[in-house]
């Protein structure tokens, strides 16, 4: 029940001006936040009131003044009910927006290590996802210092794949361990696109690694993704990933020691109390260098020896897995899947999608879809981020398979969105259904936090569901909703890095490409090469195409035809990549 979490959060937020787990309120008969906080010690130390010392003060207040208890609890009430959208002016989306949103994230822009704050550091991989898809130079240059960046710190596991929750130094070295499905998904959606862009070899092995990770130490066996691995092992951090100079030496022979020592980045008395987080601090290009020899003569032995470390390292006591499987995080890693397996070729992401996909699809129902899946039974209804980012999924399944199914679902849970969810007086989107039945009442989810905000995805499934249908009214509230937080998007850009994204493809105008025939691949080459980030890509490779943007486009085995459309008009079709270069440039 994230949205209860998320109402009680808010009011410890009121309450002492901060939040933050555990979280410890105290409510009324009526479940209305009286006292809140975070941690309590169980007796008085550190300067900080024990549990049952704030619990007999608050027996005392509650019986010696039952009237000032009283006007807490309604100024905490009317408090939690103030709505952002009260004080927010619609404003038209343009450059402007854009170019306000990149100068708050450079203001904020780690110029040595990357990254967009102090201590501790998360990777906001939404917001770097925006910056690549702009215009500006700088943003880009920010965005790839960063990931290159965190792929070369210990926040990213060198040796398994894979990234840690954040690093709690500002150099991204050392990470709290904890590894999550969304980190996951929105990093690489984020290194995919990088990837398009500007081929390096740093971020090609990281989402092989990526791939092989989720595959190898998060996939469900009853289908789906695991939530998260555990950050202790028998009760210590990191106890899983970290080496000790003896336990290097006893897996490795002498010269492979001396040379993980320079690929690792290893150094005499460890990097972290004493022991060793292994990094990516050099390029198999400079260790091969500095021995005077070539990358191929370097290479075997580097993964020889990163494959014995892992090796050994799997034999340890592993990390405790958060075995249910949540709807909304499978279907942000769905879509990442997709993206990433187009943009760069990868067949495994691909097929990783297609089943997940089809597993994706039995926790629809008909009043959206379910939340969670645990022991292969799926349960609770949904809540705004699920519908919203397995509409997003469906959507993108239908582009790259061309099968009706995936469109007609993606439509029910846009419909679900727009009935159920749709704040019509605000054009905006309450984060639970009617039927969850909140304690204190409904809430929003307007800013990304560790992953994308479920408003953000309830607009991009409208503004895709417009795309593929040409129903105008999917688009009428996906602008309205956008517009009004045009302002505070454009001046906080950091906390609407997916939002950006959204705003980035109003800007440069919606597109569609329709790729019809068995040889499609030269013309989504280009795709990769143009795509900045606002053109839709629907493949046919077989004839079996269904929907309106593949209506009329007649099938033959012999040639492949495009077509560039937008807003239902389409251009005449171009037969080869040439031609698409060509028109995709104006």
């Amino acid at each position: 029940r994230p949205d209860i979490d998320g109402i009680y959060m808010e009011a410890v937020q009121i309450i002492s001006g901060h939040g933050g787990w555990p979280l410890s309120v105290w409510l009324n008969a009526d479940l209305v936040p009286v006292f809140g906080g975070t941690y309590f010690p169980p007796v008085d130390m550190h300067q900080r009131p024990g549990f049952l010392t704030v619990l007999r003060r608050l027996m005392e207040i509650r019986i010696q003044d039952p009237a000032m208890v009283s006007d807490r609890l309604v100024k905490i009430q009317q408090a939690l009910k103030r709505d952002l959208y009260e004080s927010l002016p619609a404003a038209g989306i343009t450059t402007d927006t854009l170019i306000r949103a990149i100068k708050d994230y450079a203001d904020r822009y780690d110029v040595e290590f990357g990254g967009f704050s102090s201590a501790p550091k998360f990777p906001q991989a939404m917001g770097l996802h925006f910056l690549l898809v702009t215009n500006d130079h700088q943003a880009h240059q920010m965005a790839l210092h960063t990931l290159r960046s965190i792929l070369q710190g210990g926040i990213w596991d060198a040796l398994g794949g894979g990234l840690h929750r954040y690093s709690t130094d500002h150099k991204w070295l050392v990470p709290h361990f904890e590894k999550m499905l969304y980190d996951q998904a929105t990093l690489l959606d984020a290194l995919g696109f990088a990837q398009s862009k500007y081929s390096d070899p740093l971020f090609e092995s990281a989402i092989d690694d990526m791939l092989s990770f989720l595959e190898r130490d998060m996939k469900h066996p009853k289908g789906g993704y695991f939530s998260a691995l555990d950050a202790d092992t028998s009760g210590v951090e990191g106890l899983t990933y970290i080496w000790t100079d003896k336990e290097l030496s006893e897996v490795l022979e002498v010269d492979e020691v001396v040379l993980a020592r320079n690929f690792y980045g290893v150094k005499q008395g460890g990097n972290w109390e004493g022991n060793h987080i292994l990094v990516r601090e050099t390029s198999t290009s400079e260790i091969a260098s500095s021995i005077g020899k070539v990358d191929t003569h370097v290479n075997p032995q580097l993964a020889k020896i990163r494959q014995k470390l892992h090796s050994a390292r799997q034999r340890r006591i592993q990390p405790a897995i958060d075995d249910k499987v949540l709807t909304s995080w499978n279907a942000l890693l769905l879509s990442a899947l997709v993206d990433t397996g187009l943009r760069t070729n990868k067949q495994m992401a691909l097929e990783m999608a297609f089943t997940l996909g089809d597993f994706l699809a039995t926790a629809i129902n008909d009043h959206g879809t379910h939340r969670v899946c645990y022991d292969g039974q799926w349960e609770q209804q949904g809540f705004l981020d699920d519908v919203a980012f397995l509409a997003l999924a469906c959507f993108k399944l239908y582009g790259v398979q061309a099968d009706r199914v995936w469109l007609d679902r993606g439509i029910h849970l846009v419909e679900t969105i727009r009935n159920r969810y749709y704040d019509h007086s605000k054009n905006a989107f309450w984060y639970s259904d009617e039927m969850h039945g909140q304690p204190v009442g409904r809430t929003r989810e307007v800013f990304d936090n560790a992953m994308p905000s479920a408003t953000s995805g309830a607009i991009a499934s409208l503004m895709f569901a417009y795309q593929l249908t040409g129903d105008s009214n999917y688009n009428l509230l996906a602008q309205h909703a956008l517009q009004k937080l045009s302002s505070v998007m454009a001046d906080h850009g950091t906390a609407f890095g997916t939002m950006l994204q959204l705003a980035n493809t109003v800007v440069k105008g919606q597109y569609e490409l329709v790729i019809v025939g068995p040889k499609p691949d030269p013309f989504i080459q280009v795709w990769r090469t143009i795509d900045q980030g606002n053109i839709t890509l629907l493949v046919d490779r077989d004839g079996r195409g269904s929907g309106p943007l593949f209506e009329g486009r007649p099938f033959s085995a012999f040639v492949t035809l495009a077509w560039l459309c937008k807003d239902g008009l389409c251009a005449l079709p171009v037969y080869n990549d040439n031609d698409l270069l060509a028109l995709l440039k104006k």
